[in-house]
């Protein structure tokens, strides 16, 4: 494949050979963060910084498409770091009390927002437990919030619900074909409002929130039902059919969203899904992750279960399929699973120059990495379907901040980021888990936008893995 290839901004349909014009203004998911000041107690020396660039290439495709070969060399994009631009490059915050959204006793776990210039504010959709509730109730308490902020990463408000528990990994996307936005979330939202109402409390209208930001809502040492299982984490991801669903606003700045119910679906409220591949989980676990292109055409990342015999410990791989729209049906395509190891929370992006990059977390079952490490994956890809194997290490936990110091959390987890108009990613959120599960919000931080920032570094580090045949995990990375 020689370098004009490479470097095409247009992908063909593989069914159809349509050609598909350039994504230029997709909106991807912003997460909130729940924060609480506790969470800065941890503070440890600066991790070590990757060069910009650097390593020996011979394509594109040697610097993660996150940067360009020249003269032999690879030459990251400002959002991305390390010798061959696997790492994510961020901003280095001053203050992370100030990032994404913050209320004291109630816990989240990810989302996304997108700029709406009629309002002048992000608008965020993110998940949010009921009720002083902790991840593990995720099943049964997690509900959609609308929340504003002035600035990409925040702080957020919440200023309403908008899809009532159950529904988790909330994920926003904009369709362009019709220029609206969409949610996809697994659960179906119909969990009876006596089991979560009210949802916060003190609220007047317990169903939604007028009380967001920084204030502090209840007094979580009261609710010992949200210490339970502290460190177990969220159950795996069931394959429940019915887990996928998806629902529809007439804005983005609205409160009124409806769920949709998927035209000639399987059992539940699933998409109807034509499994063709000679792998082919019938198990949809969940998390699903479209990307639209501007003619409709979408392509459903999700986690799928199990996973083919030998690629890992875990039963949860990354699996795609395609329809002609985002309400299906859709058929699987590709080499599945699209990538390895096993991992979950997929997200797919499109950068400036036409090229795909696929953020998950290895950390899947929570067997992979232990609290502290950076488990994150950075695939990419030409056309969406052919991905790299994961680096892991791309992001994680430890954050470097403006003053020199590190702050130290326990998991970073559900990777999502929002772009501008031109195809460049500005802000990364992500599920925190601050010192446990139990204790979770959702981290927004800005992403290098300028080549060479001394303000910039990775989260994580380029760590060395290799899989054997009886599953066990090989995990290295370098001091």
């Amino acid at each position: 494949m020689n370098a004009a290839q490479v470097k095409r901004l247009v992908m063909y349909d593989l069914n159809n050979n349509v050609r598909m014009r350039p994504l230029r203004s997709i909106v991807f998911i912003a997460i909130a963060v729940q924060w609480i000041p506790t969470c800065t107690a941890n503070v440890t020396s600066r991790i070590p910084s990757n060069e910009d660039g650097g390593g020996s290439c011979d394509r594109d495709w040697d610097c993660s498409l996150a940067g360009v070969c020249e003269a032999g060399a690879c030459s990251c994009d400002a959002w991305a770091t390390g010798p061959h631009c696997q790492l994510l490059n961020f901003v280095k915050p001053k203050d992370p009390t100030t990032h994404g959204l913050q209320m004291g006793g109630y816990y989240s776990w990810g989302g996304h927002a997108a700029y709406y210039p009629a309002s002048k504010r992000y608008q965020g959709y993110f998940s949010f437990m009921c009720q002083h509730k902790t991840l593990s109730a995720w099943t049964t308490d997690s509900s959609i919030v609308r929340a504003t902020s002035r600035n990409a990463v925040g702080p957020y408000t919440v200023q309403d619900m908008v899809v009532q528990p159950w529904a988790h990994n909330t994920m926003l996307v904009r369709d362009p074909s019709a220029d609206k936005h969409l949610l996809f979330f697994i659960g179906t939202a119909s969990a009876p409002s006596k089991d979560w109402k009210p949802c916060i409390s003190g609220s007047s209208q317990p169903e939604m929130h007028k009380n967001g930001g920084n204030t502090t809502v209840g007094n979580p040492a009261n609710d010992a039902s949200q210490h339970a299982n502290n460190d177990a984490g969220p159950a795996a991801d069931p394959p429940h059919p019915g887990d996928v669903s998806a629902a529809t606003a007439p804005s983005l700045s609205s409160n009124n969203w409806t769920v949709f119910r998927w035209p000639n679906g399987s059992a539940g409220n699933n998409p109807s899904i034509n499994f063709t591949q000679p792998w082919d989980a019938r198990g949809v676990a969940g998390n699903p992750a479209p990307y639209i292109f501007e003619n409709g055409t979408t392509l459903l990342y999700y986690s799928a279960q199990p996973c083919p015999p030998q690629w890992g410990v875990e039963p949860t791989c990354i699996s795609v399929a395609r329809a002609d729209h985002w309400t299906g049906p859709y058929t699987t395509v590709g080499r599945l699973p699209i990538t390895r190891p096993e991992s979950e929370d997929p997200f797919v992006f499109r950068d400036q120059r036409g090229n795909f990059h696929l953020l998950t977390n290895v950390n899947n079952g929570h067997k992979r990495c232990g609290q502290g490490v950076a488990c994150g994956g950075h695939a990419w890809s030409e056309d969406g379907l052919s991905f790299s194997d994961l680096v892991i290490g791309a992001f994680g936990p430890q954050i470097p901040l403006a003053n020199g110091s590190t702050w130290v959390n326990a998991y970073l987890e559900r990777p999502q980021v929002m772009l501008n108009a031109d195809g460049i990613p500005t802000t990364f959120f992500g599920g925190l888990g601050r010192s446990s599960y139990s204790d979770s919000c959702t981290w927004a931080q800005a992403l290098c936008t300028v080549k060479g920032d001394p303000n910039c570094a990775p989260t994580g580090k380029v760590c060395a893995w290799n899989t054997h045949p009886n599953g066990a995990f090989n995990y290295t990375c370098p001091e």
